[in-house]
């Protein structure tokens, strides 16, 4: 039986160390700001991966606090993490708020189509100052998205972000809203990028990240369950 010493010593490698840190940094129109660092092994990994950031801090305006943004890392572009905006979300308690009786709530959504070919998706919250019919409740929904596939029309994806965290877009509507009826308030509690990131690299520059070998797999094993159902039949 061979002693102890003989027995070959396992050597324990830490991962740890090999990982590298990566920069998460946020688009242009947020002037490439840290969103955040993270470790990973392989560059490939980041693809996908999301990131939330309070729009307060991220523009240091305390009164954009009930607003949060998901930023989606799309490629490596000089050793840092790019990402692009993929979800503008108001804080839902912070709606809530503002409901009162004797008012009317609307909600709605829809896509827009921007003039760079992005689809985007808008969910309007209007908030009546009194009571009123269906029929009007309809008109100031109706009215509403014609002006906005209208105004994303007209405008890039990153100029759309703009005029919405600026308000711009917002009070253009509120104004030509509020001859239908008068508005409390009008919002956008989601906006939400629907269309692929291919549009959006091709503008910063970015090499695509390839895929990695669990997604490769999972295509692997999609393909394969697919040709299956299609032979049973």
């Amino acid at each position: 039986m061979a002693s102890k010493k003989d027995q070959k010593k396992v050597k324990i490698i830490d991962s740890w160390k090999k990982k590298r840190w990566y920069p998460i940094v946020a688009p242009k129109i947020f002037g490439s700001a840290v969103l955040g660092e993270t470790p990973i092994l392989e560059a490939e990994f980041l693809k996908g991966r999301c990131v939330i950031a309070n729009l307060g801090i991220l523009m240091r305006d305390s009164k954009k606090q009930n607003v949060n943004m998901t930023f989606e890392v799309m490629g490596i572009a000089e050793g840092k993490a790019i990402t692009q905006m993929k979800r503008i979300v108001i804080i839902p308690s912070s709606i809530k708020r503002l409901v009162r009786r004797g008012q009317e709530r609307i909600d709605d959504s829809f896509l827009v189509t921007t003039k760079d070919g992005l689809s985007v998706r808008l969910k309007p919250f209007f908030l009546t100052k009194n009571q009123c019919s269906n029929l009007i409740c309809t008109s100031l929904r109706m009215k509403a998205r014609e002006l906005f596939e209208a105004y994303a029309k007209e405008t890039t994806f990153d100029n759309l972000v703009q005029d919405i965290l600026s308000k711009k877009m917002i009070r253009e509507a509120k104004a030509v809203l509020d001859k239908i009826f008068p508005l409390k308030v009008c919002e956008l509690r989601v906006v939400e990028r629907v269309l692929d990131n291919s549009v959006v690299q091709k503008q910063e520059g970015v090499v695509p990240v390839k895929p990695t070998l669990v997604e490769e797999a999972e295509e692997e094993v999609v393909s394969e369950a697919a040709f299956e159902e299609v032979a049973e039949e």
